[in-house]
C-alpha cells in the first residue's frame, strides 16, 4: 500500500478585513503589501491601525505618505504617523520629530521636535539619538550643550548611525572641544560609515593614511578607499585615484588606468583633472606627446577660470604653440588669469602692452569684455 504525504496547501480566498484580529491583519496586510497588492494591503492594515497596533499605524502612514493604496495625504499619513508615535514606535517618534522640524503634514515646533527625539533617543532608536546630537548644537527646542551632544553623538554612532559616526569621527579628527583629538578612533569610525555608504566618510578615511594624519601613513589603504569614494562618483576621489596610479603610489604606475580616472573627474567638471589631462598630453607623461590633445583640457580649465590654465593658454597664444601666434588673444587670457590671482600673468602683459599699439589692446579689451560678459568664449580660443 503507498503512503501519500498530504500537502498543507494554503487556499487562496477572499479575506475580510472584519474577520481578522488585529495582530492578524497587520500580518496579512504586511504580506499583501510584500506582494504588492497595495489596495488590500491598505484595507488591512487600516483595519489593524485603527483598532490600535502601532506597527501598522506605521506603515499605514507611510502608504498615505507615498499614496500606495490610496491617495497621497501627507496630513493624514502625519496624524497616523503621530499615533503610532503615541503608542512608542521608535521608528514612528524618529519621524514625527523630523515633521515637526521640517513641517512636512505637521507644524514647525522645535520643543515638540526635541520632545519627540528625546523620547526616542531613550527607546534607543539610532535616528533619534542623532537628531537629538544636533538639536544639542544647534540650540532646536533646547540650549545649546556641547557635553549633551557629544554624549548622545557617541551613543547614536555606537548604535549604528553612520552620520552621527561621521561627525564624531570628524570631531576626535580634530579634537573639537569637550571631545579630545583621538586620530585612531576617529579613522575607525570613518571606516564604519564608510562600510554603510557614506562616501566622504571614505575620502576623510583616505586622507588620514594618505598623508598620516594621525596615524601611519599608508598609501595602499589610502588608495583603497579612494576607490570606493571615486566608484561612488565622488570627482576628488576620482582625481586622487588616478594622481596615485600617475606615480605609483599604494600601487603599480599605470598610465592609462589613471588617464581614465582624471577623464571621469574631469568630464564631471573637477577642473583640477582638466589641467592633469593637459599636462599628461602636453608634456608626454607616459603617453606619446598629444599637444592639440592637452590644449584641449587645458581650455577646458581656462573657461572655469582657473588661474593656471588661464595663464597656461595665455601662453599658447603667445608663443604659437598649437594655437596661432596672436598678441591680442594671449592677452586677454594673461589678463584674466592676472584677474584671478596668478602672478606669473603680469609679467607677460607688461611684455604685451609695451609692443602693442593702442588699437590692439583697445581691441583685446573689448574681446575680453565680450567673451565674459556673454559667458561664451569661443571667440577667444
Amino acid at each position: 500500500m503507498r503512503l501519500v504525504l498530504p500537502l498543507l496547501i494554503a487556499l487562496a480566498a477572499p479575506v475580510s478585513a472584519q474577520q481578522t484580529d488585529p495582530l492578524q491583519a497587520r500580518f496579512l496586510g504586511l504580506a499583501a503589501y510584500q506582494a504588492q497588492d497595495l489596495t488590500l494591503a491598505f484595507t488591512l492594515l487600516s483595519t489593524a491601525a485603527t483598532a490600535g497596533d502601532a506597527e501598522a499605524q506605521y506603515w499605514l502612514a507611510n502608504m498615505y505618505q507615498q499614496g500606495e493604496g490610496t491617495e497621497k495625504n501627507v496630513e493624514t499619513a502625519a496624524q497616523w504617523m503621530l499615533r503610532a508615535a503615541e503608542s512608542g514606535h521608535a521608528k514612528a517618534i524618529a519621524n514625527v520629530t523630523a515633521r515637526y522640524e521640517t513641517g512636512g503634514g505637521l507644524p514647525k515646533d522645535p520643543a515638540k521636535a526635541f520632545f519627540w527625539a528625546s523620547k526616542g533617543a531613550d527607546l534607543g532608536e539610532a535616528a533619534s539619538m542623532s537628531d537629538l546630537a544636533r538639536y544639542y548644537l544647534n540650540g532646536t527646542g533646547t540650549d545649546k550643550d556641547p557635553e549633551a551632544e557629544a554624549h548622545w553623538l557617541r551613543k547614536a554612532a555606537a548604535a549604528g548611525d553612520k552620520i552621527s559616526q561621521y561627525n564624531l569621527a570628524y570631531y576626535l579628527e580634530k579634537g573639537r572641544p569637550p571631545l579630545p583629538r583621538d586620530p585612531v578612533q576617529a579613522a575607525q569610525l570613518y571606516e564604519a560609515a564608510a562600510a554603510q555608504g557614506m562616501l566622504v566618510a571614505a575620502e576623510n578615511l583616505a586622507l588620514m593614511h594618505h598623508y598620516g594624519r594621525g596615524i601611519p601613513q599608508d598609501y595602499a589603504t589610502a588608495l583603497k578607499y579612494w576607490r570606493i569614494a571615486a566608484e561612488g562618483g565622488r570627482t576628488i576621489a576620482q582625481n586622487n585615484v588616478a594622481s596615485m596610479l600617475a606615480h605609483g603610489q599604494g600601487t603599480s604606475k599605470d598610465i592609462p588606468a589613471a588617464i581614465a580616472w582624471y577623464e571621469k573627474a574631469a568630464n564631471a567638471g573637477y577642473v583640477p583633472a582638466m589641467l592633469s589631462l593637459g599636462t599628461i598630453f602636453y608634456t608626454a607623461q607616459g603617453v606619446p606627446r598629444d599637444m592639440p590633445r592637452g590644449a584641449g583640457w587645458y581650455e577646458k580649465a581656462a573657461i572655469q577660470f582657473d588661474p593656471a590654465a588661464l595663464h597656461i593658454l595665455g601662453q599658447l597664444f603667445f608663443y604659437g604653440e598649437v594655437k596661432p601666434q596672436d598678441d591680442i588673444r594671449a592677452w586677454v587670457w594673461f589678463a584674466y588669469a592676472d584677474g584671478n590671482g596668478n602672478p606669473k600673468a603680469r609679467g607677460f602683459l607688461d611684455q604685451l602692452n609695451a609692443r602693442m599699439s593702442a588699437q590692439a589692446i583697445a581691441d583685446a579689451n573689448a574681446l575680453a569684455d565680450r567673451c565674459y560678459s556673454s559667458d561664451d568664449f569661443t571667440p577667444c580660443l
